[in-house]
């Protein structure tokens, strides 16, 4: 029979600050934006369209610095945020009227992101493997047979 001596609960309060800091990190990201976004949205209704009409053309380039804000602060991934960066850049590149097809860059864009995601799997250093016997965060103990 396996027994589980947890070594701390230390642990468990990390995790459950990170997770605080992440929400909170999302919140004012988020929360943020809606209020730039609503605030020009009022601008636009009460005829002072200027905001407005910025964020309808630099939009794309808001969510990757969104992005790269969460990337940045320990929430997102490398790869999540490069896929979205290269989305969301053709999508601003299409805005801004330098390409004109979103699909005729997009699957090039990303057989090369892909290629260089393989690329880069073969140059990384191999995982050290762990003990299957160790849990993370606890001690496992066998009972000894010979008492």
């Amino acid at each position: 029979m396996l027994q589980f001596n947890f070594q701390s609960m230390g642990d468990l309060e990390q995790a459950k600050i990170d997770f605080i800091r992440k929400q909170r990190i999302n919140g004012i990201l988020f929360g943020g934006l809606l209020l730039v976004v609503g605030i020009a949205m009022i601008m636009a209704q009460i005829g002072q369209p200027l905001l407005w009409m910025h964020i309808r053309l630099w939009w794309p380039s808001i969510v990757v610095l969104l992005f790269a804000v969460r990337l940045l602060a320990g929430i997102g991934t490398v790869k999540w945020t490069l896929i979205m960066t290269v989305i969301f850049g053709i999508i601003q590149l299409q805005k801004l009227d330098i390409v004109s097809s979103f699909w005729g860059l997009f699957w090039p864009l990303i057989l090369v992101v892909i290629g260089i995601s393989m690329l880069m799997k073969r140059f990384r250093r191999p995982a050290v493997k762990q003990d299957e016997n160790v849990i993370s965060g606890a001690v496992v103990e066998y009972p000894d047979n010979d008492q």
